[in-house]
């Protein structure tokens, strides 16, 4: 956060690694808004004379100064409520006559059912979704507000993007299956028990799962192939699996 008024100024800086007194090494510290004012000095930095904003006791100390800062601007931004998808777009190209484009647009769903979740892919203009009711894996292109169907999984609920394929992972009761962002079913894991959701750790390049129940969360490779089992509730070293995945014949690939 940054603002200005007059000549007063304001910068708010957000620490994750910010501890307070109830916190534990099990959960992320609470993000919150360290606010500071700033101000201007005329003073000699790396032997050169020029003005640098000082930020007031940050750190206890009055030595802290912003050297330089990026601004960064997300190309869109996309949400959805019911069986509407709201596109934000704050960096516009303007046409040559001068007309602002709107900033702001909607789509409606595939089938008009409403959205049950979304994947949205930094590193492209295709996002897909799940709608409500339905078995097929959508995409949408943001550019044209068009959706077409990549593939259908019986009973798609949850669905993830991860890996350096970009590849989709969709979570069903009983099963996750992995598809390229063609629709082709690569893999399929069958689960023991039902998982509530499901994510992917890029860091790791793991699917992560989490039970029904909320108290376990397990562990899957990129290929689906099991990796561990994590008890919440004591909070023991995951333990590996002996399972194993079992995969689409390549013929049926």
């Amino acid at each position: 956060m940054a603002k200005r008024s007059g000549t007063s100024a304001q910068i708010g800086l957000r620490d994750p690694a910010l501890t307070a007194a109830n916190d534990d090494a099990y959960s992320q510290s609470v993000l919150t808004t360290e606010t500071y004012s700033v101000e201007p000095v005329w003073a000699s930095f790396g032997g050169w004379w020029r003005w640098q904003d000082r930020v007031i006791s940050l750190g206890g100390s009055n030595s802290a100064y912003i050297d330089e800062y990026f601004a960064i601007y997300p190309a869109e931004a996309l949400t959805v409520e019911k069986n509407l998808f709201y596109l934000l777009k704050p960096v516009q190209l303007g046409p040559e006559d001068g007309t602002q484009p709107k900033i702001g647009v909607q789509f409606s769903s595939a089938n008009n059912r409403n959205i049950i979740d979304l994947a949205v892919d930094p590193l492209l203009t295709k996002h897909v979704y799940l709608t409500e009711g339905d078995s097929t894996v959508w995409e949408l292109d943001s550019l044209s507000g068009r959706s077409s169907a990549l593939a259908s999984v019986e009973g798609a609920r949850r669905i993830v993007i991860g890996g350096k394929e970009r590849m989709l992972y969709v979570l069903t009761p009983g099963s996750i299956v992995s598809l390229t962002r063609e629709g082709r079913v690569i893999s399929r894991v069958s689960l023991s028990a039902p998982l509530a959701d499901i994510t992917y750790d890029a860091n790791e390049d793991v699917v992560i799962g989490i039970t029904a129940t909320g108290d376990t969360v397990r562990a899957f490779d990129a290929q689906l192939a099991p990796k561990s089992t994590f008890s919440l509730s004591d909070k023991r070293f995951p333990k590996v699996e002996t399972s194993r995945s079992s995969s689409i014949p390549p013929q049926a690939r």
